[in-house]
């Protein structure tokens, strides 16, 4: 009796043992299974965050060949992607700001209309060049605003908007327009913007006032015509007649003086 109860509480000893050390390899293989899961995801979340922050050199383990191994490859795969496209839209904003920069200070007046004509830039030139002629434009166009271009259509600048509208359509190569708006005198070169794949994004005007131009070469037609109508006056004049400048050098002498010099 004595030797089977001590066989009974050998055999209760070994199997609490044997329960204790399954338990023990039950939880150490479930705290290493948690960790290989739980690691891999807390440095894929850390990723994930860092690229939505902006930031695409972390590194990433793709040693591994099951599918959270697949998803760290996908990860890595799509950090570095958005690193190239992130750093060509910066060197294309860059290039793009070098540009506007630039057209924002040369003398030329520019204006940039998009398909709808509607205009998305101007620059300092064209904004002083209309300022100035404000006055005059609200003669004929009384909501004009030099301060608020952008955002309105350049149809306001024509007085047939449809027409504007065909000729802009089917611009292929430079056009060179003279306007006049009250008193003003502007000349327009207009160009057509296209992509790479040449479709058509609207369409670049320069602009420039001619006024001051013009009613001067008009003054000066005006002046010369009246200069000779003068000397085909002098010329028939039957009186001699002779003119001399400040150093008393004949610059003129009618007919009717070589006449009587004869």
């Amino acid at each position: 009796h004595e030797d089977s109860q001590a066989q009974f509480s050998l055999i209760r000893l070994l199997t609490i043992a044997g329960v204790i050390v399954v338990g023990l390899l039950a939880v150490g293989f479930s705290t290493w299974l948690l960790r290989s899961i739980t690691r891999p995801l807390a440095a894929l979340v850390e990723t994930l965050m860092s690229v939505a922050q902006g930031r695409y050199n972390s590194v990433v383990d793709v040693s591994r060949d099951d599918e959270i191994g697949k998803a760290m490859q996908g990860l890595q795969s799509t950090q570095t992607r958005m690193g190239f496209e992130v750093a060509e839209t910066i060197r294309q904003s860059n290039e793009m700001t070098r540009v506007k920069i630039a057209l924002d200070n040369v003398s030329t007046g520019v204006m940039i209309a998009d398909a709808d004509r509607n205009i998305i830039y101007v620059n300092n030139s064209v904004q002083r060049i209309l300022k100035a002629a404000e006055a005059d434009l609200k003669a004929v166009l009384p909501t004009f605003n030099a301060d608020k271009l952008v955002g309105e259509s350049i149809d306001q600048f024509h007085k047939n908007p449809a027409h504007q509208k065909g000729l802009l359509a089917g611009l292929v190569k430079p056009v060179t327009a003279q306007l006049t708006i009250g008193a003003r005198r502007m000349q327009v070169i207009a160009n057509p913007v296209t992509n790479a794949n040449g479709e058509r994004l609207g369409s670049v005007a320069e602009w420039l006032d001619r006024t001051e131009e013009l009613n001067a070469a008009e003054r000066e037609a005006r002046l010369a015509a009246e200069k000779l109508r003068i000397k085909i006056g002098l010329d028939s004049s039957s009186t001699a007649m002779m003119i001399s400048d400040v150093d008393r050098v004949i610059v003129y002498a009618n007919a009717a003086a070589f006449k009587i010099m004869q």
